[in-house]
């Protein structure tokens, strides 16, 4: 992680997250007879709370944390970033175990970079939503999108980012 500066406050960052695997939830709908619903075995949640830090840097709100071994990626550094003057862009990029540039644009489909210690590949996020009301004094960005891989969507996504500070200034 980025060392603290003048223009960081530490944070207390919760992140919610339900992944759900495409081709089974297709599989799921095409089984319901309608009435009731299946429950879904494809479906993954992750909630976690964790310190990292927000920070105002040229024009963009940053929220910088550690991943842990809950999300899979256990000491990769995430940083969500998003233009003030256009919040509904954001990126998040992560370095370390897993290398990572995702774009999420409201309505968009970006073809984004992603690098594990097997193998190197591109994959397309589509983004159907952002709601983003992140400040640098803390806020909400909510991220509703599927993961494209050879062009066949194999993993829908939604993450809710909360963060504050935990420090008084």
């Amino acid at each position: 992680m980025t060392k603290k500066d003048n223009d960081s406050l530490e944070a207390m960052i919760q992140l919610y997250s339900v992944h759900h695997n495409a081709e089974e939830e297709i599989e799921n709908i095409m089984l319901s007879d309608g009435g009731e619903t299946l429950e879904d075995e494809s479906e993954n949640r992750i909630d976690i709370v964790t310190e990292g830090l927000i920070r105002r840097r040229d024009g963009r709100i940053e929220l910088e944390y550690f991943e842990t071994e809950l999300t899979g990626m256990n000491g990769a550094c995430t940083c969500i970033s998003c233009d003030e003057q256009n919040p509904e862009l954001v990126t998040m990029i992560r370095t370390g175990s897993v290398a990572t540039a995702l774009v999420f644009e409201e309505g968009k489909r970006h073809v984004c970079a992603y690098n594990t210690d097997e193998a190197a590949f591109e994959i397309c996020v589509n983004t159907s939503r952002v709601d983003n009301r992140m400040t640098e004094r803390g806020g909400e960005i909510l991220l509703d999108y599927c993961i494209e891989f050879r062009g066949a969507s194999t993993e829908h996504t939604f993450i809710q980012i909360k963060a504050a500070p935990t420090e008084v200034v």
